[in-house]
């Protein structure tokens, strides 16, 4: 588990932080064209966080070999970091539906 913790809080903030600006931009549609906009928000996350994970990929190689050493699978630090970021758009957008009604 102590293997987990250190490339959890390093991916947090090398690809979720980045990936919160779509999270805003969905926060703002969502104000603006209410609930019936969930799948257009969806695709734009799905869209801007495979953007981020790719830009993160193609410019930080050498990054990874951190995670390598540490006998951590690349796919699984990008799906943990998928679960984050998704925990934390379906928060936000809860929280700001709830004050929407």
């Amino acid at each position: 588990m102590k293997n987990w913790i250190t490339p959890i809080k390093y991916l947090y903030r090398e690809i979720t932080v980045y990936n919160l600006i779509f999270t805003a931009l969905s926060i703002n549609i969502l104000i603006y064209y209410g609930p019936g906009s969930l799948a257009y928000i969806f695709w734009m996350k799905v869209i801007g966080y495979a953007f981020t994970t790719i830009a993160y990929y193609w410019s930080r190689k050498r990054h990874l070999y951190f995670f390598h050493n540490l006998q951590l699978n690349r796919v699984n630090l990008f799906i943990i970091s998928t679960a984050i970021d998704l925990v934390i758009t379906i928060l936000l957008l809860s929280t700001i539906n709830l004050f929407l009604q």
